[in-house]
């Protein structure tokens, strides 16, 4: 067998085939991604609306947190097919749909809090699981992880220190410097 170097022409060519390639991977794992989280999410409301605690007001906003959620998700899924290719562009895409569906959640949790039916500790939760699900699909650097997550966790943060619950300012503060360590099971699926 010819152990013969690649000319230019053809190390460009497989470059770029190889580039297409890791698009394509790209966008499949962000396809899987929108679809579990379709799928959760759609479990979750059928769970809201069949059996949830809530009443009144709370029960809407809970409703309506979660089909924006479901309504986000769904516009990525079929917006997938139209984004530009290239690494950056799609994990900017996925980064964006992450902060926004996160938002939504963050906001509606919020709302709910001043029913008495969220706690800051089940918002924390639901960050972690979102990133760490977003770590196990995407195939993205730790760094590029943290791009979507550390906006909410600011938010969540803030809203934390001003939600109305019995624990004490101390105790929520910890609670503030302790939370970026939801992060680390991500972390760690990307680091390895």
């Amino acid at each position: 067998m010819s152990t013969t170097a690649l000319a230019p022409q053809e190390t460009a060519l497989h470059e770029a085939e190889y580039r297409e390639e890791l698009d394509r991977w790209l966008r499949r794992r962000f396809r899987w991604l929108c679809s579990a989280a379709m799928a959760v999410g759609t479990a979750a409301l059928i769970f809201a609306v069949l059996g949830s605690p809530l009443s009144g007001a709370g029960r809407f906003i809970d409703l309506l947190a979660r089909s924006v959620q479901l309504a986000i998700i769904l516009l990525w899924l079929f917006r997938l097919d139209h984004l530009p290719g290239g690494r950056a562009d799609l994990l900017r895409a996925a980064s964006r749909m992450l902060l926004f569906a996160g938002l939504a959640s963050l906001l509606a949790d919020f709302a709910l809090s001043f029913a008495g039916a969220a706690d800051p500790v089940a918002m924390a939760v639901s960050i972690m699981l979102w990133h760490l699900a977003a770590c196990l699909f995407l195939p993205w650097t730790p760094r590029e992880s943290l791009r979507p997550f550390v906006p909410l966790l600011v938010i969540w943060a803030i809203l934390s220190l001003v939600q109305i619950d019995d624990a004490p300012w101390a105790w929520r503060i910890v609670r503030v410097f302790a939370a970026p360590g939801i992060l680390l099971p991500g972390l760690a699926v990307c680091g390895w």
